[in-house]
Order: structure tokens, then sequence, then C-alpha cells
């Protein structure tokens, strides 16, 4: 499974870029939010009904990105974060048959140079990716919209992948800027599943944490609901 991610053409287009490596830590609690939504509900851990949920946190590059998964999800930290639905799917290699999240710092010193420039870095990473058809061959994706994720810029665009003989998938790919620098979170699901994908990302984004900093509970209002996902277009 986590194989099968990290070759997907949209994680290679979104970064031309290489994410770096981490360790999980599991922590009774999670370290308090410098957010003012934190403040008002200090530690607030969100929770399915009749599912608890656990603490990961790990450094990837420069960040501590921590997150409440449920219990029964699998953590893996291989070039990134990676959560997976279902149990046995990372150690068999087996394609998942629910929603996989996967989180990493990308390095686009590169791919923007000028990151000064920018009013919203996330939204112009994702903008400029999506609109390189070079790399996005059987790959359909809907305007990249910018939003605020608290007080953090950020953007998202939705996608669909694959299709004849392959499996279909679909994701969306958001972005959040931090400081100049951006985290990147691509979700995604069989093509099957993937109207879940907006009621089960909101206990594990919300509580959503870079360098100990809880980004905000509001997400994700500025989401639409439901998703929309673009129709692939047959290649010739």
């Amino acid at each position: 499974m986590i194989r099968m991610i990290k070759h997907l053409p949209i994680i290679i287009v979104i970064l031309l870029l290489a994410p770096s490596c981490g360790q999980i830590t599991s922590t009774a609690t999670p370290v308090p939010s410098t957010t003012p939504d934190a403040a008002e509900n200090p530690q607030t851990q969100p929770v399915q009904p009749d599912e608890p949920t656990k603490w990961v946190e790990t450094q990837i590059g420069d960040f501590d990105i921590g997150a409440w998964i449920p219990a029964n999800w699998e953590a893996d930290t291989t070039n990134g974060l990676t959560v997976v639905e279902h149990m046995g799917s990372i150690g068999s290699g087996q394609p998942s048959s629910g929603i996989t999240i996967y989180i990493f710092v990308p390095d686009i010193s590169e791919f923007i140079p000028d990151t000064e420039a920018s009013d919203n870095l996330a939204y112009e990473v994702l903008d400029h990716a999506s609109g390189s058809p070079e790399h996005m061959q059987g790959v359909e994706i809907s305007p990249t919209k910018a939003f605020n994720w608290g007080t953090h810029d950020a953007a998202y665009y939705l996608y669909a992948y694959g299709q004849g003989e392959h499996e279909g998938f679909h994701g969306m790919v958001l972005a959040v800027t931090h400081g100049r620098e951006i985290i990147v979170i691509n979700v995604m699901s069989p093509r099957t599943e993937s109207a879940r994908i907006r009621s089960v990302i909101p206990p594990i984004l919300q509580g959503l944490s870079i360098n100990h900093e809880h980004l905000s509970t509001s997400f994700p209002d500025a989401l639409p609901d439901p998703l929309v996902f673009p129709d692939l277009v047959e290649q010739s």
C-alpha cells in the first residue's frame, strides 16, 4: 500500500519534490495548542462515536507533525506521515479498501524560487503543480481553491486518477502555508468509497498540529459538502 501511494503520479507531481523521513512517537496527550481555538478548548480531542483515538507525532524535515487518528488505523513514517484506514494494508502491501492520508513537507525552493512574492504560497504551489500537463497524464484535476485554515493560508484541489483496466481513485490535495514552507496532505480512496472522504477526515485534520500548534478546529468548514470530484477524460 505504501509503495503504491508513493508512486502515484499525483504524488510525484505535487512535489517534484522529496519529503523527509521521521519516526512515530505516541503520546498520552497532545502538546497544548497555541491557537485561539485551543486556548478556549485546551487539548480538545476529536472523537468519533464509539471509536477511541490515539495521538501520533513525527518529525518531517524541520516540522513536528501530530494528529489524532482512530485506534484501528495504521500509521507509517516512511517519507512523511501516512495513516491508513484498514488494519493489515501496510504490512501486506495490498491496496487499501478505505481512505489513506499522506502528509509530507516538500522542498519547494526550486519549484517556487521566490517564496516571498506569494500572498498564498500554498495556493501558488498547488496551482503551479496542477497546471503541469507533462506530469498530469491520466489525472483529472479540479481548479485550485484558496482558503484560510485558521490563521494560515491554505489551498486544495480534487482529483480523479486511473481508468480502463486500473482501479480508479478519487482524492484531494491540501497544502497549508507555515512560514515560507508548506505542508501537503494527500487524501485518497478508491472511487467507490470517495463519498466518505468528506465525513471521515474532520476528526483527523481538525486536530492537526504543526510544531505543537493546532491549526484550527473549524476545518473543514471551507470545503464543499459534498465533495464533487472531477470526471476523467478518456485519453486517446
